[in-house]
């Protein structure tokens, strides 16, 4: 079933990404191996030229650490679900999940891919209605042999230039870090690049099944689970 819906084209990355989280009549999608799902997408899900063309002219740099950082506040000063915010900007690994990963595993480089309804909270520069250093920035100074480059955060949520731009280099990534996000968790399902998957124990979908022993895991690809759990937060203030 999975083959032939795939294969007819009446599945896109979007159902995708919809499908490798919720329950209910799609349940059949998760009894199907990590693997199969990931050789199915590859196999009948073909990139846009642009997309591609970006991917084929990127070079691979193992040195390199790409983050996706997904932002889900629409506003830095109203956090609380009163205020405005959503439980799912808790769900996000913390920022010195990235650090830890610098320092343990020696990257040179590190691209900080932002998304979502907002900027990422390790980038904001302003809290509260004051200026604070961003969490980004001062990573990259206490690390001096370390490149940060951190992506303006695109809001759009469908095609543009910040869509494929992002798109492109997390699909170019050997080494990548995904957040409580559907679009960079298919994406490390959909990459024929990358090498090493770093998660959080708050990620969603395929890739939480994956690092489960009974899931098979992905070919060639290893995954790296980190414990962040939140347990016992509550879902209106940090």
């Amino acid at each position: 079933r999975l083959d032939s819906e795939l294969r007819s084209g009446r599945l896109g990355l979007k159902t995708l990404e919809t499908r490798s989280r919720f329950r209910g009549k799609n349940q059949f999608w998760r009894q199907v191996p990590v693997q199969r799902y990931r050789s199915a997408a590859q196999r009948y899900l073909p990139l846009v030229p642009e997309l591609q063309k970006c991917i084929d002219e990127t070079p691979i740099d193992r040195n390199l650490l790409v983050v996706h950082a997904r932002g889900y506040f629409k506003d830095p000063n109203k956090v609380s679900l009163k205020e405005g915010g959503t439980k799912f900007m808790w769900d996000q690994p913390p920022c010195t999940l990235y650090e830890k990963l610098v320092v343990d595993r020696g990257f040179k480089h590190v691209r900080i891919v932002q998304g979502g309804e907002t900027g990422h909270p390790c980038g904001f520069d302003k809290v509260a209605g004051k200026p604070v250093q961003p969490w980004f920035t001062s990573m990259a100074q206490r690390h001096q042999g370390v490149q940060v480059v951190v992506n303006e955060a695109d809001t759009t949520h469908g095609p543009s230039d910040a869509f494929l731009r992002d798109a492109c280099i997390m699909l170019s990534a050997a080494h990548l870090v995904v957040s409580f996000s559907t679009f960079s968790q298919s994406l490390a399902v959909l990459s024929r690049r990358v090498q090493h998957v770093y998660v959080g124990s708050d990620g969603l979908g395929l890739l939480r099944e994956a690092c489960s022993e009974s899931r098979g895991g992905l070919a060639g690809v290893g995954l790296h689970f980190y414990d962040t759990g939140h347990d016992g937060r509550n879902h209106s203030r940090a």
